[in-house]
């Protein structure tokens, strides 16, 4: 699985969810001062794309696969993630799992196995 269809899978955990109560998230992680305050750009625009019928996935998405390669060389994430019962944390908890793996199986790259491996 790929960086974009891992971060399509994270935001596709918060549908359902009003853009209010999405951005109230975002402004709860962007005050936070840990590793998940990379998280609050990728859900506030996630939030826009719910209320803006002409804004595309393309932001939320690259959004997100930034934060989740910030997210993956974090050492403390795995330990604060342990236990989470939210779909959101643990598509999150899934996609650094699937990067680690990809990262141990092709050197050179977290998110993304190099080409012809």
């Amino acid at each position: 699985m790929n960086d974009r269809l891992v971060a399509a899978d994270v935001l596709r955990t918060l549908e359902g969810v009003s853009p209010g109560s999405l951005r109230t998230f975002a402004q709860g992680l962007a005050l936070g001062d840990g590793p998940f305050r990379v998280l609050a750009n990728p859900v506030d625009c996630y939030a826009d794309r719910l209320e803006h019928a002409d804004v595309g996935e393309e932001l939320s998405n690259l959004a997100m696969r930034h934060a989740l390669r910030r997210l993956f060389h974090d050492a403390t994430i795995a330990e604060r993630l342990e236990g989470v019962s939210e779909p959101f944390w643990q598509a999150v908890a899934n996609a650094l799992d699937a990067s680690d793996s990809r990262r141990t199986a092709a050197p050179g790259s977290a998110m993304e196995p190099e080409p012809g491996r």
